[in-house]
This record gives C-alpha cells, structure tokens and sequence, in this order.
C-alpha cells in the first residue's frame, strides 16, 4: 500500500532541512566551545618591585597584574612575602587598582625597617581589599606619602598568619 503525502510518508525535502538544521547545531557547538576556550585566563604583570630584608631571609615583592577578557578586566596590585630560601609567595597585601601605577595609579615603595619589620608606602592610600598585618615573624605595616591626604599610617587587625 502506498503511503499519502504527510501521513508517515518520507520525503526527500524534508530530510535535507533536517540535515541542514543538523548542521547548523553542530557548527554553533563548535564555535561556542571554541570560544569558550579561547577566554582562558590572561594576565599580565605590568609592574614590578622587590626589596629584599635587611638579614637576607626575605624578599618582599610588588606587583600590578592586569587581567584581560569577558568580565573580568581589571588590574590587581598586590604585595607578597617569599622566604629566599623557598619557593612560593604569599600575598599579604591586595587592592583593586583602576590604572596601573605608570599612568597615576597608586603606587607604593617597599621598605624594611628592620629584619622583620616591613613596611609599605603609598602614593596615596587605596581601598585595601586584603592585608595581613603578621606573617611568620614579619610584621606589616601600610604609610601614606606625605602628599597623601586622609588617613597618615594605619595598621589594621585583619589577619596574622604563621607559618
């Protein structure tokens, strides 16, 4: 018996829409991953500075990252504190930065005032996200330039790590 149009009958037409429709799913699968991919994580460090402690024990780093893609550009400015003797650092000190310190971003120096005394001066003061006041001996403290108006020298409570 022989089938009618559109009552279960297969028709040449509609076999190739099905398989353009096929087509056009697969190749937006591929370009979403292949995009998706593509925005993997992309920093760059744009400034640098160490000082290294007065006994040799410590090397006390400054960094702006700038980080780059969908929704999470932005520059990062950090301090971080690494034993010379050892690999790694830990970040004790981490603010937002909205330029970088080249184009009158805040800026800051490192000074050891002693073998475990360090101590970070600022252009001017910025919105500290995180600051850790203590880490393994060395104790931390944030100063304001002289031309930086507002809050002088603080040392906040935040966190004391030992290591």
């Amino acid at each position: 018996m022989r089938g009618r149009p559109g009552c279960g009958t297969v028709n040449q037409a509609n076999i190739r829409q099905r398989r353009g429709t096929r087509w056009a799913v697969h190749l937006l699968l591929l370009a979403t991953c292949l995009s998706l991919s593509a925005c993997g994580r992309d920093v760059k460090t744009i400034w640098l500075i160490q000082a290294a402690s007065p006994d040799g024990k410590w090397l006390a780093i400054g960094r702006a990252d700038r980080h780059s893609g969908p929704g999470n550009a932005g520059i990062e400015t950090g301090v971080y504190l690494r034993p010379t003797s050892a690999s790694g650092e830990q970040a004790v000190l981490m603010f937002l930065n909205d330029l970088s310190p080249y184009n009158g971003g805040v800026s800051f120096a490192l000074k050891w005032t002693a073998p475990s005394q360090l101590m970070v001066v600022f252009n001017r003061i910025p919105d500290i996200n995180f600051e850790v006041v203590k880490y393994a001996g060395v104790n931390i403290s944030i100063e304001g330039h002289a031309s930086a108006r507002g809050r002088e020298r603080r040392t906040a409570r935040f966190f004391t790590c030992r290591r």
